[in-house]
């Protein structure tokens, strides 16, 4: 799992809203946190990916079906990906931040033929 930390107030909600809703994509500063993020996850092969302004938190899964389309060779666009993610308020982030650390642990594992204790 990789979680990037940026100065506080980066994260927008109204910019990621479309893209959790199904609705559309990440906009304004949140499409660039949402393509590094991406680029993170190819580069070091990791499905899991967070980005947290110490205000609020993004998670994301994405699709390890679609882990070519990761990366697009063209500089500067970007493909649609598929991905499951949420937005994480201030009050809920270090109980979000472990759930999501454990089950990326145990989607780790469990690829490797392992399994974690409940």
């Amino acid at each position: 799992m990789i979680m990037e930390l940026k100065r506080p107030g980066v994260l927008k909600v109204d910019d990621w809203m479309n893209a959790f809703n199904g609705q559309g994509i990440v906009t304004g500063s949140g499409g660039k946190c949402c393509r590094q993020m991406v680029k993170y996850a190819y580069c070091f092969d990791v499905p899991f990916v967070g980005v947290s302004d110490g205000r609020s938190m993004v998670i994301l899964e994405l699709d390890r079906q679609g882990r070519n389309t990761w990366l697009n060779n063209n500089y500067g666009g970007a493909q649609t990906i598929r991905a499951r993610g949420s937005w994480v308020q201030y009050d809920n982030l270090k109980r979000s931040l472990y759930i999501f650390m454990k089950y990326a642990l145990k989607c780790y594992l469990e690829r490797r033929g392992k399994a974690i204790n409940q």
